[in-house]
């Protein structure tokens, strides 16, 4: 999306026995923008894979709202949200597991990182637990911080300019989302966008 827009989409995955639901967000344009993001686990033995990525500039604002919802027993959730802000933005994820009274054996996992190239930049997380079953191992963290000084000045002894050994590591913090997409075509046209992005700044 371009400038000036804002951007509203909820997304819901109604998950039964044995399948499987995988999931990709990715938010890089408009001035506002907010996602939710919902795996219902209803089947015995289901599981949903949720990724994200962000990268904000400028004055953009992201939100992203996620739910894990455990039903059934024996169902997985892993979840892996990353950002990169900079400039003035602001980014907010507020991330819910959820699991239901019966849902024994649930294992969910919820991982959010911001990665912070401004000091005027902040970022906002929330994740949540409500576990109502007793025999479950369920997981959740964020962090939020700048780049890493001794990456930058490794890097910079190496000869690389500042503007493209922020791009090397802003590349490198996402690639564990990328490297966990299978459709080739897609990763490639997201790097060159995060490329873009990265010149920009």
């Amino acid at each position: 999306w371009g400038a000036g827009v804002t951007h509203i989409q909820r997304q819901r995955g109604d998950v039964g026995r044995d399948a499987t639901l995988n999931s990709l967000v990715v938010t890089m344009g408009a001035d506002l923008s907010r996602t939710e993001m919902q795996s219902y686990l209803r089947g015995q033995g289901s599981s949903s894979e949720m990724l994200a990525l962000y990268f904000a500039s400028g004055e953009q604002h992201f939100d992203h709202y996620t739910l894990q919802h455990h039903a059934a027993p024996n169902a997985h959730s892993d979840l892996l949200y990353k950002g990169v802000l900079d400039d003035e933005t602001r980014a907010v994820f507020s991330g819910m597991i959820k699991v239901d009274l019966h849902a024994q054996k649930t294992d969910a996992y919820q991982k959010h990182r911001t990665l912070l190239l401004s000091s005027d930049a902040r970022n906002d997380s929330i994740p949540q637990l409500e576990i109502n079953a007793n025999d479950v191992r369920c997981s959740h963290g964020s962090t939020t911080g700048p780049v890493d000084p001794e990456q930058m000045f490794y890097l910079r002894s190496r000869g690389l300019s500042q503007e493209t050994a922020e791009k090397v590591l802003v590349t490198a913090y996402l690639e564990d989302v990328l490297s966990r997409v299978p459709l080739e075509g897609i990763v490639k046209y997201i790097e060159g966008v995060i490329a873009e992005k990265v010149g920009a700044v």
